[in-house]
Order: structure tokens, then sequence, then C-alpha cells
């Protein structure tokens, strides 16, 4: 997980295991649904965003408005992401995840994912 904090420009990562310890303690965000190099099944990736005691207004907002536009990704619907993104850009321009997720988005308006595309995002390196 900690190569993929690089991957994603966040501090900490957690996989669904972790993040269900950390309910109510922490605010976290839904990242992505990775396949990592040396793994075969995919896993949920989790950003630990703030204590969820010190979460702002506006980082809840974020976490939130970013999970709606994964899952409209997830779901294919990759120009109801690029709008998301583009209006939590608006708001949060720094956020990297969302511009990732947005440039995805972009490739894949413009080239399809396979049918059997399940919004697993495959690493190849470590």
């Amino acid at each position: 997980m900690e190569a993929l904090t690089r991957q994603y420009d966040v501090g900490v990562i957690v996989t669904e295991a972790t993040r269900a310890d950390l309910d109510g303690l922490y605010l976290v965000r839904h990242l992505d649904k990775v396949a990592v190099k040396g793994k075969k099944e995919p896993a949920s990736i989790f950003e630990v965003m703030t204590e969820m005691s010190a979460a702002t207004v506006a980082q809840k907002k974020l976490a939130g408005d970013y999970e709606a536009a994964l899952n409209a990704y997830f779901a294919k619907d990759f120009a109801k992401t690029i709008a998301s993104c583009t209006a939590i850009l608006s708001l949060t321009p720094g956020d990297a995840p969302t511009k990732l997720l947005l440039e995805r988005a972009q490739g894949f308006l413009q080239t399809p994912p396979p049918t059997d595309w399940d919004g697993t995002w495959i690493y190849t390196k470590k």
C-alpha cells in the first residue's frame, strides 16, 4: 500500500479490513479498486484523511463527492465521472486522486474498457 500513496499522492492508504477498524474514528475516502503486482485479487483501497473529530465540512464533502464520482466510474458512466471530477476540482483544485480519476475517465470515454471490465485498475509496478 505504501507504493500506492505515491500514485495517488496521499499520506495513508489502507485496505477494506483496516478501513472497517477505523470506522467512525477517521474520515476515510474510497479511492479505487486495484490489483497490484504479485496479487491476483483486486482490493478496494481507502485514503485515511483525518480524525473524524477534526474533519471539516469541506473534507466530508470531498470524500462524499469523490465516492459518487468513483461509483459513476465503476458503473462505466464516464461522462458523469468527468462532470463530477470537474466539479470537485473547481472546489479543491489540488486534489490528486480526483485528477487521476478524471484522467482515467477521459481516456475511457475515448477508448472504452472491455465489456467485462469491473473497474479494477491494474498496477504492474511495486
